[in-house]
């Protein structure tokens, strides 16, 4: 998991970061990622944590489909999900409370390709 306090991309403000805190943090609750990427578009910082936190809504979404199909164990496997997306959100919105720039680990370099 990586996590930075510096922008991922130089020539960023940090006052961007010191004033989006706490909208970035909120964006990592499920539909408040798609309220920011549509409203707080003028935020790099917010959109980069709107964009991780999407993407992460979609795929969680995708495996969680998948992984109906496996009968008795389904129920297993979801709660499995649900409890390693739940500590991921958590690690996501404290990231961002913080200031940091934390990449999700195996799928966040996808984040950046999401558009809405």
């Amino acid at each position: 998991m990586e996590a930075s306090p510096h922008p991922p991309v130089s020539g960023l403000s940090s006052q961007d970061v010191e004033n989006n805190r706490l909208v970035a943090a909120l964006s990592w609750l499920w539909i408040l990622s798609v309220v920011m990427l549509l409203v707080k578009k003028e935020s790099p910082y917010v959109q980069f944590h709107a964009r991780q936190s999407f993407l992460l809504f979609i795929v969680s979404l995708l495996l969680w489909l998948f992984l109906s199909f496996f009968g008795p164990l389904a129920w297993f496997l979801q709660w499995l999900l649900k409890a390693g997306v739940f500590v991921l959100i958590v690690i996501g919105f404290l990231q961002a409370l913080q200031g940091r720039w934390w990449t999700l680990p195996v799928i966040g370099s996808f984040a950046p390709k999401v558009r809405l």
